[in-house]
């Protein structure tokens, strides 16, 4: 396990991540565009923070 890991906003964004591709697979039709931005953003926000704390304890 990396440091970034352990750190409770990486676990948060983790666990919204699959939240919001829960949700994602939810979006009626004709709003494709609405979930793929849905499923971007968790990914950004997971991958943001194991990018600015790669050697947190």
């Amino acid at each position: 396990m990396f440091g970034f890991q352990k750190l409770d906003v990486y676990r948060c964004a983790v666990m919204f991540l699959g939240v919001a591709s829960t949700l994602a697979e939810r979006v009626p039709r004709g709003h494709s565009a609405l979930a793929d931005q849905l499923r971007r953003a968790a990914l950004s926000v997971r991958e943001l923070g194991a990018r600015r704390f790669p050697n947190a304890a």
